[in-house]
């Protein structure tokens, strides 16, 4: 830990990376990716202060949540595009306030002339002024980005609410689509079940009766085989019969 300028909290690229659990290299490249505004010492090496902290766990937990960064950077946009716009009506503000003012102080001198002498000055519109002056410049970059990240966090829960909603809504209209196909095509599907068991129960029993066959032919088979054996026994017991009775004969 090393410090800057005197302020405290501030955190080296390896410090950082170890304290959310990522690699060094993740921390530029999504520092890349998002166009992210990293704070550099003057030798030009990055420093991150609790605010870049929170961005980048921020960052992290939409990654793990399935956001690629393009959609992340996409929120980035329009949260710091919701800023500038609310900055901007601020300063209207501000500036419509302080016309106002100098109309009032106008009426008021032209009211009491004996007090030309002393200037108008608007103590509400000195006293904004002076705060604005002696806010410290990192002051209001951290209070940016804390802005910037609340919006872009909502925004991205707000898409993420948007999604879910039409995900149920497109299951719904399916489920409604699927039930009244299968009332009005209930007859044709039934037929259709009914016709495809009777094809495959005849598949199957055509399958039994190919399988019977075959067993009562190889049985077929080995009867006749044996019967065979059987015969040519006969045969040449019969033939061993009449060779003796021969021999008998001629002796």
């Amino acid at each position: 830990m090393f410090t800057i300028k005197g302020e405290m909290g501030i955190m080296t690229i390896k410090e950082a990376a170890k304290k959310l659990h990522v690699e060094a290299h993740v921390l530029r490249y999504w520092e890349d990716e998002l166009k992210l505004d990293i704070k550099r010492n003057a030798q030009g090496h990055r420093y991150y202060d609790d605010r870049d902290i929170r961005l980048f766990e921020s960052v992290k937990a939409m990654k793990e949540e399935g956001l690629m960064l393009k959609d992340i950077r996409n929120a980035i946009i329009r949260a710091k595009r919701a800023k500038s716009e609310e900055d901007a009506l601020d300063s209207t503000e501000e500036k419509n306030e302080g016309n106002a003012q100098t109309i009032d102080c106008a009426k008021t001198a032209q009211e009491e002339t004996d007090n030309e002498d002393k200037p108008c000055k608007p103590e509400a519109n000195i006293k904004r002024t002076s705060s604005v002056e002696l806010r410290p410049v990192h002051t209001r970059m951290d209070e940016d980005k804390d802005s910037m990240l609340e919006r872009m966090q909502k925004m991205v829960g707000d898409e993420d609410k948007v999604v879910d909603f039409k995900q149920a809504q497109l299951q719904s209209v399916m489920n409604r689509v699927i039930a009244t196909a299968l009332r009005e095509n209930k007859d044709i599907i039934t037929t259709s079940i009914k016709e495809e068991v009777t094809a495959d129960v005849m598949r199957q029993f055509d399958a039994v009766m190919r399988e019977k066959e075959e067993r009562e032919e190889a049985r077929y088979r080995r009867l006749d085989t044996v019967l065979r054996e059987i015969q040519q026994a006969n045969a040449e017991v019969a033939a061993t019969k009449t060779k003796k009775g021969i021999f008998k004969k001629h002796r």
